[in-house]
């Protein structure tokens, strides 16, 4: 559970498959036929710690932090995840306080410092450029694309972040085709 209750005006509501956050000005709709995760993040969390950080205990303690500054609020995948056989891509959103974090002003700065603390995991990422201003639904947001290899499978992924009074609303992404790339930034871009 995050250590931060504040962040409870900050995680938006669900109508079907449709989340709308206010606050940072955007709404998304999953078509129906991807899955949906809407709460119950914990293995997740899990498993991505164990990915990134590995059995490094100062890595691990800095993730661990910053998930218990930050909430899940949406997952969705084509695919059930681990479809075996398949390519699969993702959407996922979350909300952390970055209060206690000074040089985070706006989106571009908590991008910096997550391309700061990818250099320093157990996997390795390309990033893509630097972080660009980009509009998603009312907001402006930043943008971030990196490149990584997972098993030997090249993965893509895109970044985007907005913060508002301290909080930032992070958007996660990966997939491995061009099409499912097209489908994100459509189903992104489509925000209102």
């Amino acid at each position: 559970a995050p250590d931060a209750p504040r962040l409870s005006s900050f995680l938006g509501s669900w109508e079907e498959n449709q989340y709308a956050n206010d606050v940072f000005g955007i709404s998304i709709n999953i078509p129906a036929d991807w899955t949906l995760q809407r709460s119950d993040f914990e293995a997740f969390q899990k498993m991505s710690l164990d990915a990134t950080a590995g059995n490094d205990p100062k890595l691990r303690r800095e993730f661990e932090a910053a998930q218990r500054r930050s909430v899940t609020v949406l997952k969705a995948s084509i695919l059930p995840p681990f479809t075996p056989g398949k390519p699969n891509a993702n959407i996922i959103a979350s909300v952390e306080d970055v209060g206690d974090l000074d040089e985070i002003r706006d989106g571009r700065d908590y991008l910096n410092q997550v391309e700061d603390s990818l250099r320093h995991t157990n996997v390795s990422f390309q990033i893509q450029g630097s972080a660009q201003e980009t509009n998603l639904g009312q907001g402006k947001f930043h943008k971030l694309e990196y490149v990584t290899v997972v098993n030997g499978v090249r993965v893509n992924g895109l970044l985007y972040a907005r913060v508002v009074d301290d909080v930032v609303f992070l958007i996660t992404s990966s997939y491995f085709l061009q099409e499912h790339r097209e489908l994100i930034e459509d189903i992104l871009q489509e925000s209102n």
